[in-house]
Formats: C-alpha cells, sequence, structure tokens
C-alpha cells in the first residue's frame, strides 16, 4: 500500500519533501491511516479536528484524536462548532453547514501556521459511493469524473487506495480508529448506497471498485478534452460572459451545453441550479438572426442574445431617473454618465454634432429621464411613430445600455440623446427661437 500512496504522490506532482501539511483527522481508519502514512514516509504534518457537536460521541472522537496526535508527536488543531445551529442559520443542509465549517477551518489554520497543503482522506471506495450518488442524481458526465487527487492546495493522497488496504494497514500496525455509528444509518443517501448497493454490485463483480475508477478516470480525461473544446468559445470580462453566436451553432452539441455551463458559472459565481432545460432552451432556441427573450437562470443570473453574442450577466436593477432641466441651465446625469444643456441660441450658431440637437420650441423648461417599455417617437422624415425598443435594436445598442440613454420630453419625446431625434420642432425659415439641448460625457 506505501508504495501505490509513494506513486499516486509522484505521478500527480502532490507534493514535496518541504511542504508543511495539515491533516483533516476525524479519528476514522482512513484519515488516521493518512497520517501515519504520511508521518512514515517522512512529511511534517499537522492535524486538524472538528467536533460537529452532532453526535454523542462527538467527544470521544475529539479526545481520541488528541491522544493520537500526543503519541505520535503530532500538532492537534481544534475547533469545536455547533454545525446544527450553523445549518438553521444560513438555512441550509447539516450536511453542507459542516463541509462549509471544515473548509473554512482548514483554509483559516493552513494560513495561520503556515501549511501550504491540506490533505484529506479520500479512497477509490468513496470515488465509487460518489460516481453511485451523482448517478442517482442524473448529474451528467462531470458528476462521473473521478474525485480529483489535487484540487488547489487541497491534496488526497489515499485515493488510489481501497478502504480494505486501509484497514488492513491499520491492523498490521495495531492501531485503533475510531467508527462512525451513523455511517450505518441509511436514512443517509450515500450510507444507503455504501451499506447496501456497493455490497450487492461486489457479490456481481467483486473488481467493482477498482473498474468503477478506472471508468471514472476515462470519464475524467474525457471530460478534461470537452472542457478545453467548451473554453474556446466562452469570453470573459469583468462582470458578464459570451460565447460567439456563429462558433456557437458551429460546434458539437456537447461542448454547447459544456460552453454555456461555463458562461453561467462565471456570471452566477456558481454552477448550481443550472438545468438541462435551460441548456436545452438556449442551444435550440436562441437564433442567430434574432435576438431572443431573456431567460431568467439561477442566482440572479440572465442569459440574452445580443446581436452575435449569447451573453451571461448578473440581473441588476435598473436604476431610471428623472430631472426637470430649466432653459439656460445645465444638470449632470450620473446615471448616464453625462451632463445636458438648454439654451437658446441664434440660428447663426447651429452646429449639429453627435450629442446637440436643434428645436423650434419656445419652453422654460423639457423633461431628462430614462427609456421606459413602451416609448415611441416619431422619427425624423417620418409622420408615423416608431417604438423606442425598434429603434435601439436597430442601432444595435445592448440592452444594460438601454437604461442610460437620455429621453428629452416635452409632453411628446423630442429625442433620446445621441440616438434619434423627432420630427417635432424641426427649425425653418420662420423659426423665431432655437433650442439647443446638448449632451457632454462626463470626465
Amino acid at each position: 500500500m506505501l508504495e501505490k500512496i509513494k506513486n499516486t504522490i509522484r505521478e500527480s506532482n502532490m507534493l514535496e519533501k518541504s511542504d508543511k501539511i495539515l491533516v483533516a483527522l476525524s479519528g476514522g481508519a482512513d484519515s488516521v491511516c493518512l497520517c501515519m502514512v504520511l508521518k512514515e514516509l517522512g512529511y511534517n504534518i499537522g492535524a486538524a479536528h472538528i467536533n460537529h457537536k452532532i453526535r454523542d460521541e462527538a467527544d470521544d472522537d475529539m479526545n481520541f484524536a488528541a491522544e493520537f496526535c500526543e503519541k505520535n508527536q503530532i500538532v492537534f488543531h481544534i475547533l469545536e462548532k455547533d454545525v446544527k445551529a450553523v445549518a438553521k442559520e444560513e438555512k441550509i443542509s447539516e450536511e453542507l453547514a459542516g463541509r462549509n465549517v471544515r473548509y473554512a477551518f482548514f483554509n483559516e489554520t493552513a494560513e495561520k501556521y503556515g501549511y501550504n497543503k491540506i490533505a484529506v482522506a479520500h479512497n477509490k471506495n468513496d470515488n465509487a459511493e460518489t460516481m453511485l450518488l451523482n448517478l442517482l442524481r442524473g448529474s451528467g458526465s462531470k458528476g462521473l469524473c473521478a474525485i480529483p487527487k489535487t484540487r488547489g492546495n487541497i491534496v488526497r493522497p489515499l485515493i488510489d487506495v481501497k478502504r480494505e488496504e486501509i484497514e488492513g494497514y491499520l491492523k498490521e500496525k495495531g492501531q485503533k480508529f475510531v467508527t462512525d455509528k451513523t455511517n450505518f444509518d441509511c436514512d443517509y443517501t450515500r450510507n444507503k448506497i455504501r451499506n447496501k448497493v456497493i455490497p450487492v454490485l461486489l457479490e456481481v463483480n467483486n473488481n467493482f471498485i477498482d473498474n468503477a475508477f478506472r471508468t471514472s478516470e476515462i470519464i475524467k480525461e474525457e471530460n478534461e478534452f470537452l472542457d478545453e473544446c467548451a473554453l474556446k468559445l466562452v469570453k470573459f470580462n469583468e462582470e458578464t460572459s459570451y460565447i460567439d453566436k456563429d462558433a456557437f451553432f458551429n460546434a458539437h452539441k456537447a461542448v454547447k451545453a459544456r460552453a454555456v455551463y461555463f458562461a453561467y458559472e462565471y456570471a452566477s459565481g456558481t454552477g448550481k441550479d443550472l438545468e438541462k432545460r435551460h441548456i436545452d432552451y438556449i442551444c435550440e432556441n436562441v437564433k442567430k438572426e434574432t435576438l431572443g427573450n431573456v431567460l431568467e437562470l439561477g442566482f440572479n443570473t440572465l442569459c440574452f442574445a445580443e446581436y452575435e453574442r449569447i451573453c451571461f450577466a448578473q440581473k441588476k436593477e435598473t436604476e431610471s431617473f428623472e430631472y426637470e432641466l430649466k432653459t439656460g441651465e445645465s444638470i449632470e446625469i450620473k446615471e448616464a454618465g453625462m451632463r445636458v444643456t438648454s439654451q437658446y441660441v441664434s440660428s447663426e450658431n447651429i452646429a449639429y454634432g453627435e450629442n446637440t440637437e436643434y428645436f423650434d420650441l419656445e419652453t422654460d423648461k423639457v423633461i431628462l429621464r430614462s427609456f421606459k417599455d413602451g416609448d415611441t417617437i416619431i422619427p425624423m422624415g417620418m409622420k408615423s411613430t416608431k417604438k423606442l425598443k425598434e429603434i435601439f435594436i436597430n442601432a444595435k445598442i445592448p440592452q444594460k445600455e438601454r437604461c442610460k440613454k437620455i429621453i428629452v420630453e416635452k409632453e411628446k419625446v423630442l429625442c433620446v440623446i445621441g440616438v434619434k431625434r423627432s420630427d417635432c420642432f424641426k427649425i425653418n425659415k420662420d423659426t423665431k427661437k432655437v433650442l439647443m439641448i446638448k449632451g457632454e460625457k462626463l470626465c
């Protein structure tokens, strides 16, 4: 077994002799074995134990772990935390609360005491259990991948070892360990898989654990290839992610689905709550020629087609605005990043610009406001109204920019600064007063 573990460490570039390793020590067979093996192989280790305050035996397990570390001259770090209270306060399951508490404690301890690696005791049996659990959940090929041997500063030196080998090693060493009685409670799905499903599978094929591991390794390699293909389709910026439509529609469906997942994961901050029906809808219904509808995904994330791209972004409350601008004055509209001036000018001083419009209009004030659904305008040279939404689409103004455009209104829409002006109040040879509305970008 030691040779197998040494090969795992070497082939995965998992550890260096100079590493300082914090071992997650529950007191169970796997974690006790991990401490002993790393110690035997000459690594500098410490141990971290969390008393979750859930089971009656929790204090006994904590005392066992402390005595084990004292006997083996291992630095011992302990945290006592009421996980039930944490779960209730955060409105999450006890399992998730326990995991969050554990890894937060491991990382804080590692940072405080200078550990650069955190070792956890997952083994081949854990890998098989996880595969079956994810298969039941319909997790797809990602859920069938092998538990990673390393992830950041997390390492799993026992991942190529079966539980029977671990227990055999401890028996040979005469080393005791604690047994969590809840492991035999088949009310928990993982325990039911461990205690009922896997024994039946081993009766059918006694190599099931090894075969499951090999299969998960193959799926992992194939997934890495799909990930590589999918990531070529996705672009990321500070707040959003997007996929080029042409590349997307020419890709294989499996690559499309993976690209959608990565784009969503980046925009949402998590891969959770993205369902297959969402991926299928995006793959099948977002057409290259049309904008399509906005699709609301999990974690306040939106997916929408924007001309040549499929975009993923966090939903933000639109910051609407409305100001009164008196003739002869200027006003800053921070929501739009612009200063707007309204004043009378002589007809000789008319100089049209990108953000400057002139009207045959005598008034003491105009209204400056943000876009509203249903807004219309009579475009220059036309007699009938047109929806501003259609004008924005034709001008290829992204949805997230439309709320920043300034509507100038005097009973009806006079113009959208920098986009479109109305046919109303056109200047002609009989115009007596020329009203200028000018927008200047704020620095």
